[in-house]
């Protein structure tokens, strides 16, 4: 939530853990991914911290999948669920339904 406030200026009272990924190696570290629904614009400017550069582009469901096309595209951990998404009209379906619905 801090996170969200502060790197786009959106809050949103409505989360959601979507995934969870562990990490083992010598140091146990997982990565959550939340989903924030219905997020409202609390300020009107971005403060990223020393270094970070963020624009927020708002996308479609469509354009959001086409993210993982773009060479820039980092997070690695989401493209096998994406991926999925692309190929599978039910895998489609299944994560709009979790992005957007209760």
């Amino acid at each position: 939530k801090r996170e969200l406030i502060e790197e786009t200026w959106y809050v949103s009272d409505d989360w959601v853990l979507w995934k969870k990924e562990e990490w083992t190696s010598n140091i146990i570290t997982n990565t959550y991914f939340f989903i924030a629904r219905n997020c409202k614009k609390a300020k009107n400017h971005i403060n990223p911290d020393h270094g970070e550069k963020i624009w927020l582009t708002p996308v479609t469901y469509d354009g959001f999948l086409d993210l993982i096309l773009e060479e820039k595209f980092v997070h690695w951990t989401l493209l096998p669920v994406l991926c999925k998404a692309k190929l599978s009209n039910e895998a489609y379906i299944s994560l709009k339904k979790r992005l957007f619905s209760e």
